[in-house]
């Protein structure tokens, strides 16, 4: 298993816009993808940013997101909402091991 962690500077002012956006369209377009297991979206410290960490089978299904067009057409709407701070990273990450333990849901996600 990979996992595929995206980082970003979110707009402090308009966090909820942001969350809504998660849920919206971006938690929709991972559900979509073949080979992805699941995603978790999670803030930094002090609201200074974001990162969308996704879990997929193999390198393969990550090559394929690039050329998905419900992705292409996902990143060009979030980067048209004006909501993104700085620069945008990904780090792709062999899963060694561990568990997660299953979520409870919350407000939003199943999140505090």
């Amino acid at each position: 298993m990979i996992l595929r962690i995206w980082r970003t500077g979110v707009d402090p002012g308009r966090w909820r816009e942001y969350a809504e956006f998660e849920r919206e369209h971006s938690l929709p377009m991972f559900r979509a993808q073949p080979g992805c297991r699941g995603v978790l979206f999670v803030r930094l410290p002090q609201g200074v940013g974001a990162a969308a960490c996704s879990f997929w089978d193999d390198q393969e299904s990550i090559e394929a997101l690039k050329s998905s067009a419900t992705y292409q057409a996902t990143v060009a709407r979030l980067l048209a909402t004006g909501l993104l701070t700085g620069d945008q990273t990904v780090e792709i990450l062999e899963v060694a091991g561990g568990a997660i333990d299953i979520l409870k849901e919350l407000d939003e996600f199943g999140g505090r």
